[in-house]
């Protein structure tokens, strides 16, 4: 914006109609750029001694609010948004499940459904081997009559699927099978997913989902609401810090959940007791 013409005209129009000084009219565009009071101050010319409670007098001004909320209007009609736009689209953001960006999953690993135990492979796996089996002793035999095929080991049979649950008396793995991350397809995102998602990078380090900050939203959130006012009368609860907060929903929601899934997987698969 400040590369334009119209950041211009729109700090002259400030100062004009809200009766601000120069450097009161610079404090208000840079405030509107990322609502940091302290640091606008600075870059707005102002000293850097005393800034956050120098900035939080020039902020409560009536002129200063009345101009703030002027280019922010204006900047919204610029670029096409309106403020409850932007309220919903943060909402979204907080509401978002990043599960249906990025999950790590555990299933069973190699030995937990096979034959007593032993190493279990696909269907297509089992056809593959065996082919190599029957070419290698068809090669020793034509070399040496003699050679008796020994016979292909099966091992745990075919029918390996990594979605199954682990099994919980697997000697190998001792019940906690084998994790993996599993990014979903971005095309079928709900409103909130696709609000969080940001984009993705495949590097030669592997596959990097990049998503919004959800602590940085609900800052943005928190200070739209004047949960950080000093005066208020919020609840503890309510004032509490705001990335502990929703550390401690995302924690009870995914605790909840996973307990409820285990206890499914396991009645489903015949395993009772603790």
């Amino acid at each position: 914006m400040k590369d334009a013409h119209g950041y211009a005209q729109l700090r002259a129009d400030i100062r004009r109609d809200f009766g601000l000084s120069n450097r009161e009219a610079r404090f208000v565009m840079e405030l509107v750029v990322d609502e940091n009071a302290s640091a606008a101050y600075v870059r707005a010319g102002y000293a850097a001694k005393n800034a956050n409670d120098n900035a939080a007098r020039l902020t409560a001004k009536d002129s200063i609010q009345a101009a703030t909320t002027h280019v922010r209007a204006k900047i919204a009609e610029r670029v096409g948004y309106s403020a409850q736009e932007a309220l919903e689209f943060v909402a979204n953001v907080l509401r978002a499940d990043p599960r249906e960006l990025v999950e790590y999953r555990r299933g069973c690993c190699r030995f937990c459904h096979g034959d007593q135990f032993m190493y279990q492979r696909t269907k297509g796996e089992m056809a593959r081997d065996r082919a190599k089996h029957d070419a290698l002793v068809e090669r020793r035999q034509e070399r040496n009559k003699d050679y008796e095929d020994p016979g292909f080991d099966e091992q745990g049979g075919e029918g390996f699927d990594l979605r199954l649950d682990p099994h919980p008396q697997c000697p190998s793995c001792g019940g906690d099978g084998v994790g993996r991350v599993v990014i979903k397809d971005t095309r079928s995102l709900s409103r909130a997913a696709a609000a969080l998602y940001v984009s993705v990078k495949e590097s030669k380090d592997g596959i990097e989902v990049k998503m919004l900050d959800k602590v940085a939203m609900v800052e943005k959130m928190f200070r739209f609401h004047g949960l950080y006012e000093a005066d208020n009368k919020q609840s503890a609860a309510q004032a509490a810090d705001p990335a502990a907060l929703i550390a401690l929903s995302e924690a009870m929601e995914r605790s909840r959940e996973q307990y409820a899934a285990t206890i499914e997987r396991r009645r489903q698969a015949g395993f009772t007791g603790d």
